[in-house]
């Protein structure tokens, strides 16, 4: 737009190259919309003060988290993980890591049920689909530390080794199992106990796997996690 030429590095021209962005993304020129919101956000960065009355900096993050949310919701992953990363210096730390996270597993996810569904097996696609839920763990992990003292902590512990045990990544998967299980509430300690025992199983460490098997054989003996190891 020709204001938004005229104007570069103005108030005026941040705005307007917002709305162009925002025109991009309705017209599905989706990878041209990225580029633009990545521009408008870098400028906006650069600033010294952000002070713009036609594009308030909490419109400016608002709207640009819309925008992620419209690519997450869509199920197009890939430019919602670019997306996300390019308005994240506008978000607190935690709401970046989380966007972050979210959208890596959802990619993840989707990855794995191509795999799922496919008629043979693709090697690099698999290391795609193990990547991808690696890179959510490590932003899951990232994610439990910044949300330490609240309640949602041991499900984040969770949600990491989960991914990082997906993606074949055992040392990390044991070590953040055994954080949870220190953190979460005993009731909830059965799919952490198996997990933890396949994970050290899988690293090699034969003693360390059967040692939490036991233990959840022992106190959960009803629990559905226990019948299941029995046939695996």
């Amino acid at each position: 737009p020709r204001t938004h030429r005229s104007s570069y590095g103005t108030s005026e021209g941040l705005a307007a190259g917002f709305e162009a962005a925002e025109v991009r993304r309705l017209l599905a020129r989706y990878d041209e919309a990225i580029e633009a919101y990545g521009d408008v956000l870098r400028q906006a960065l650069d600033m010294p003060v952000y002070s713009n009355p036609w594009l308030p900096f909490a419109a400016l993050r608002d709207r640009s988290e819309l925008a992620f949310q419209d690519f997450f919701d869509r199920g197009d992953f890939e430019r919602a993980i670019r997306m996300a990363n390019a308005l994240s210096p506008l978000l607190s730390m935690e709401r970046a890591l989380e966007l972050q996270a979210q959208s890596h597993g959802a990619e993840a996810r989707k990855i794995q049920l191509e795999l799922d569904e496919a008629t043979f097996a693709d090697a690099t696609r698999l290391e795609e689909s193990q990547a991808a839920w690696r890179r959510a763990a490590a932003l899951y992990e990232e994610l439990s530390v910044q949300r330490f003292a609240t309640r949602q902590y041991p499900d984040l512990l969770w949600k990491s080794a989960q991914g990082y045990l997906i993606g074949h990544d055992y040392g990390r998967a044991a070590r953040l199992l055994r954080a949870y299980l220190h953190n979460q509430v005993r009731r909830f300690h059965p799919p952490a106990l198996t997990a933890l025992g396949k994970a050290n199983l899988a690293s090699g460490l034969l003693e360390k796997a059967i040692e939490p098997l036991m233990e959840c054989i022992e106190f959960f003996p009803r629990d559905p996690h226990v019948r299941s190891d029995e046939h695996t």
